[in-house]
C-alpha cells in the first residue's frame, strides 16, 4: 500500500461507514462490511486509477459488491440449512435488514451496468458524476437508471403476486375458539361462553 493511497482511503472512511451501515441495516454488520471493503481496497489498490472516477465512487462500488457477495453467500448457506432446525434469528426489529437483503436479491436480476449505476446513485452521485465514472453520456445513465427502477418494480410485483397466490392456496385452518374477549371469556360460534 502506498502512503498516498492509504491517506486518501482514510479520508473516505466516514462516508464509506455510513454507506456500509445503510446497506447492512445495522452498525455491527455495517462495520464488518466496512472492514471487508477496506481490506479489498487495500489488496486491489493497483486496480484503481483516476480514469475510473473518484476514489469515493470506486470504494462505494467495492462496498456494494461486497454486500452483494455476502447476500449470495447467505443465500447459498440457507439452501444447505436443514428444515429440522427452527430459524429464530429474524425478529420484528430486523425487518429493515430483511428488506435490504430482499432488495439485494432483487438487484441480482439486473445487468451489471445497471447495478453499478444504482449503487452510485444510492451514494448520492449526480447523473453527470456517474456518467464520468462509467464513461457514459448523461442520457444513457438516466435511461439505464429508469429501466433498472422499472425492472425492480416488476420484480417486486411478481414476488408479491407469487406470495399472494401461495397464501390463497393455503388458507388458515378453522379455529372454533378464536374470539377472545377482554374479560378472558372465549365465545365459540355456537354462542356458548367458556372461561379461559
Amino acid at each position: 500500500m502506498t502512503t498516498e493511497f492509504g491517506g486518501r482511503l482514510v479520508e473516505h472512511l466516514p462516508t464509506l461507514r455510513v454507506y456500509a451501515r445503510r446497506l447492512a441495516g445495522n452498525a455491527a454488520d455495517g462495520e464488518d462490511l466496512l472492514h471487508d471493503t477496506v481490506l479489498r481496497a487495500l489488496t486491489r489498490e493497483e486496480r484503481w486509477s483516476p480514469a475510473f472516477g473518484s476514489l469515493r465512487q470506486w470504494l462505494t462500488t467495492l462496498c456494494f459488491h461486497q454486500f452483494i457477495d455476502g447476500v449470495r453467500r447467505a443465500k447459498r448457506a440457507k439452501a444447505y440449512h436443514t428444515a429440522d432446525v427452527p430459524d429464530t434469528s429474524v425478529e420484528a426489529a430486523q425487518d429493515g435488514i430483511v428488506a435490504l437483503r430482499e432488495l439485494a436479491e432483487q438487484l441480482l436480476v439486473l445487468p451489471e451496468q445497471q447495478r453499478r449505476i444504482i449503487a452510485l446513485a444510492a451514494t448520492g452521485e449526480t447523473y453527470d458524476a456517474i456518467g464520468k465514472a462509467m464513461k457514459l453520456p448523461r442520457g444513457t445513465i438516466a435511461s439505464s437508471l429508469h429501466r433498472a427502477r422499472k425492472e425492480l418494480a416488476h420484480v417486486r410485483m411478481r414476488r408479491r403476486r407469487s406470495s399472494d397466490a401461495v397464501a390463497a392456496d393455503n388458507p388458515p385452518s378453522f379455529r372454533p375458539f378464536h374470539h377472545v374477549r377482554r374479560s378472558g371469556v372465549v365465545a365459540d360460534p355456537s354462542g356458548h361462553a367458556e372461561p379461559r
